[in-house]
């Protein structure tokens, strides 16, 4: 009987931890009886992800918080050496360390990052950063992105082989982003009148001020309408008195945490979703999955998770001006907006539910896997080490 697949996931959490608390979901799924996974979460948000309780899964542990950079080099590849993974996958910004581990021991490494592209374009000229890039991740069998879009501009800045690239697309769960209450109860809830023009948007990384300009607009035009922004706790002053400042005081609501976020999602006529980073994707999938129209800003494939005229509206820029003339537009339309947010969930749920995402990840493990071992039935490496070899690429 062949023994299941060990699969290491090493999540870098240094900043909100939403990208690892996806991963887990995801390997949590995972049929138990194919599939052994670990993880290993490194950074400041590693105490949050674990104190989610992940049954099934093997909670390693970890050192300090830079323990996915170079420092944690020697200690991860004596954890490869204990745990010897059949796959590893690596999240987060430090991901070329977690690499450099991967070759020396000779493991089939999927890289899950767009942030560590982004340190190589931002930090290094133009023919270095091609160099870097090559040397850090030029070996690894396959270098994810969330999207086509972005996965070719990856390629087209980088000396990375196409064979080694692959978009594996992220998934949410359509059926818990259903409402759990009554929409109107939630209205009520967040002081929201009934019939008013509701947006929303995320404040938890600070103050969204071109947001407030834009909603400041939409109030000359609809005085009934309402901002609703989802602020940590102890911030009210503060957003009262920026709403005063741009003449919105009592138009402007705090969403704290005291309502669920899928019920806060349902309650809103449109999401506002700043930037196109993977948490940005992420929040626009999951405002989709609950029935509501999304702005985001183009580029890097947003395109792909938020069809421009369909399911929401994309802006050249994230400045006043243009989601300013975007929530105007929807703001002054029911039933687009309502036809907008049924073409959402639907397509949330045919292109990106969580069951589809596990399948992906599944066959891309099990085709790393035939790959690196070939025909050789896999449970012959329990028996003795494996030798450093040089990860064959994976065959799409």
């Amino acid at each position: 009987m062949k023994r299941s697949v060990r699969v290491l996931h090493v999540l870098d959490a240094q900043r909100r931890p939403g990208a690892a608390l996806n991963a887990l979901d995801v390997a949590a799924r995972l049929d138990a009886a194919r599939f052994s996974v670990g993880v290993l979460v490194c950074g400041r948000g590693r105490e949050e992800v674990a104190r989610q309780g992940w049954g099934g899964l093997r909670m390693l542990p970890a050192g300090s918080e830079a323990d996915c950079g170079p420092w944690g080099l020697r200690r991860l590849e004596r954890m490869l050496r204990i745990e010897r993974p059949d796959v590893l996958h690596a999240r987060g910004r430090e991901c070329g360390w977690v690499l450099v581990a991967a070759r020396r021991a000779g493991v089939p490494v999927v890289l899950h990052s767009v942030d560590a592209w982004d340190d190589v374009e931002l930090r290094w000229p133009a023919g270095v950063r091609a160099r870097l890039a090559h040397r850090l991740y030029g070996h690894a069998n396959v270098v994810t992105a969330a999207s086509d879009a972005l996965r070719h501009a990856v390629l087209a800045r980088t000396r990375i082989a196409q064979e080694r690239t692959l978009t594996l697309r992220p998934g949410v769960d359509v059926t818990w982003f259903a409402a759990a209450h009554p929409v109107a109860e939630v209205r009520r809830a967040l002081g929201v009148a009934p019939g008013a023009f509701v947006c929303g948007a995320d404040a938890r990384g600070g103050p969204p001020l071109e947001v407030l300009r834009a909603f400041a607009r939409v109030r000359t035009v609809n005085p009934t309408a309402v901002l609703v922004l989802r602020v940590p706790p102890g911030v009210h002053d503060e957003l009262e008195q920026l709403a005063a400042a741009h003449g919105c005081l009592g138009a402007v609501h705090a969403s704290d945490g005291t309502v669920d976020d899928r019920d806060h999602l349902a309650a809103l006529d449109v999401a506002v979703v700043a930037g196109t980073s993977p948490t940005a994707v992420r929040d626009a999938l999951e405002a989709s999955a609950a029935g509501t129209a999304v702005i985001a800003q183009e580029g890097r494939g947003m395109g792909e998770f938020v069809e421009d005229g369909r399911t929401g509206l994309l802006v050249s820029d994230l400045r006043a001006e243009s989601l300013g003339d975007a929530l105007l537009r929807l703001s002054s339309t029911r039933l687009v907006r309502e036809r907008m947010a049924r073409a959402a969930r639907a397509h949330v749920a045919a292109r990106f539910s969580i069951e589809a995402c596990v399948a992906r990840h599944d066959d891309l493990y099990s085709g790393l896997l035939a790959q690196a071992r070939g025909p050789a039935d896999a449970a012959s490496r329990a028996a003795s080490p494996a030798a450093p070899s040089s990860p064959a690429p994976f065959a799409r």
